[in-house]
């Protein structure tokens, strides 16, 4: 599989919700995943992830929300950076700093297919298919 293929497959977003759950008086945040990708716009899958949390966490708020091209991998990533923050499952202790730097790391290492696309300032697909078919 080419890497715009795997772009494509594991196109997806990586989120960080500060809920409004403290555990020994530190403030918690919820870590994940969702696969919506290029299939729906940015504030679509913000608003589905509000929907979706807000009822669990009232007067939550989403502090990253991050396309990624391999949000597997990605959302792995942030686990393993936030490790010393991990309270249980995809909840970890709030720590602005570390959360800001594992974000901007996973957007550096794991780019999304536009970006992808822009920084080879690849402007049409059709030529990227066409090639591809030919191969």
């Amino acid at each position: 599989m080419s890497k715009l293929e795997s772009l494509i497959q594991n196109d997806g977003f990586i989120y960080c919700i500060r809920t409004n759950l403290k555990y020994e008086e530190k403030d918690i945040v919820k870590i994940g995943k969702t696969k919506f990708g290029n299939k729906k716009r940015f504030c679509e899958v913000k608003n589905h992830i509000m929907q979706r949390y807000g009822t669990y966490y009232p007067n939550c708020s989403i502090l990253h929300l991050q396309r990624v091209g391999d949000h597997h991998k990605a959302e792995k990533m942030i686990f393993r950076l936030l490790k010393k923050y991990h309270l249980k499952k995809e909840m970890y202790y709030f720590d602005e700093k570390s959360i800001n730097v594992a974000f901007k790391k996973i957007t550096k290492k794991y780019p999304n297919i536009d970006s992808y696309l822009h920084k080879r300032n690849i402007r049409d697909l059709t030529k990227i298919n066409v090639k591809r078919r030919s191969d």
